[in-house]
């Protein structure tokens, strides 16, 4: 799902399991499209060709929806953050940063990799055991698929209005 969605989820927990860290945990949900996107937007920036600004901003803007990883190091990072794996040192960060929250942070974080197994396809399926398998559902692109993304978001304001969040 989109980068915001992860955060009004990361949100929700915070709200839902009573923590006043809420921006935090909006943050912590959020964290492994951020930060796992850097290299993959970065490698796409010293790919465009630097001419002239409308070539360089189309070839960028082009290579960066193609939604193709040009090297290990992209790929990696993504998948990484995008692992169970990575839990470990999230719980570790968050209870070294917000030692009474630092549970709802790592609810947060493992609820983006949770919403993003059945909606993500190809090279960005989550590989939840990366790097020691492989192993993904073939899920279907949100991106590509405009009612599971209202679904979801429906599911969400649902949610929001049960808690008496919103």
């Amino acid at each position: 799902m989109d980068v915001l969605y992860h955060g009004v989820v990361g949100f929700t927990v915070a709200k839902v399991m009573g923590s006043p860290d809420v921006l935090p945990a909006a943050a912590a949900a959020m964290v492994p499209d951020v930060i796992g996107s850097i290299p993959f937007f970065y490698f796409k920036l010293l790919k465009a060709p630097k001419k002239n600004v409308r070539l360089f901003l189309r070839s960028f803007w082009q290579s960066a929806n193609s939604n193709m990883f040009d090297n290990k190091i992209d790929r990696g990072t993504y998948q990484f953050f995008h692992s169970f794996i990575a839990l470990p040192v999230v719980a570790i960060v968050s209870f070294l940063l917000y030692p009474a929250s630092w549970l709802v942070l790592t609810i947060a974080y493992t609820a983006h990799i949770l919403i993003d197994i059945p909606i993500h396809d190809g090279g960005f399926a989550t590989q939840f055991l990366y790097p020691f398998s492989t192993i993904h559902y073939e899920g279907k692109n949100w991106t590509k698929h405009p009612a599971q993304f209202l679904f979801f978001w429906a599911a969400l304001i649902i949610i929001l209005f049960a808690f008496r969040i919103i």
